[in-house]
């Protein structure tokens, strides 16, 4: 009798073990084909491609990247991932990032600063390189109330261009800033 106790309690412990092995392995499953899963996040990737290569529309293929981009770290995915979505990050960059400074400028002259935050944000995310959209995202955040986003647009600025109008500005906005102005 005791014995078949003892294999009872062990064979309730394997019992256990195994659903929580079994639960474990679903929870895993889940992450690979759920809404924000592994495959859902290739699907998106092959969508902005074929969106790209079918339709040429640069908006919604970059609106699919961003949502990529959010989901994983590029960095760290498998190559022919990566090649992927940095071809598709290279064909569309240029015309998107001067699409979203031309919008974001817009909406920065006509005082819409968080609309114009936005737009920016996008251009600066596109084109690194572009000195404008960063130094209008700058003063877009002063002259919403935002200093601390400011100053780290300015010193940005500063850091990748450090010559020129752009940054001399930008170091006498850091310096309003830092006295307790700067939304002027």
């Amino acid at each position: 009798m005791d014995a078949k106790n003892i294999d009872i309690q062990t064979l309730q412990a394997d019992i256990q073990r195994l659903e929580d092995e079994n639960a474990t392995l679903h929870s895993e499953l889940e992450g690979y084909v759920g809404d924000d899963g592994t495959l859902s996040t290739i699907d998106n990737l092959l969508d902005a491609a074929q969106n790209f290569i079918t339709n040429g529309d640069v908006t919604a293929t970059g609106e699919k990247l961003e949502a990529v981009s959010e989901a994983v770290d590029i960095e760290t995915s498998s190559e022919a991932f990566k090649n992927l979505y940095n071809t598709l990050y290279e064909l569309i960059g240029t015309p998107l990032a001067e699409r979203y400074y031309n919008d974001g400028l817009t909406a920065y002259r006509n005082g819409e600063y968080n609309t114009a935050i936005e737009l920016l944000t996008k251009a600066v995310y596109y084109d690194e390189t572009n000195v404008d959209a960063l130094y209008n995202l700058a003063n877009a955040y002063r002259l919403n109330g935002n200093p601390d986003d400011a100053l780290d647009m300015y010193n940005r600025l500063i850091e990748l261009f450090p010559d020129g109008d752009r940054a001399s500005r930008s170091k006498r906005y850091i310096e309003e800033i830092s006295a307790g102005g700067g939304t002027t």
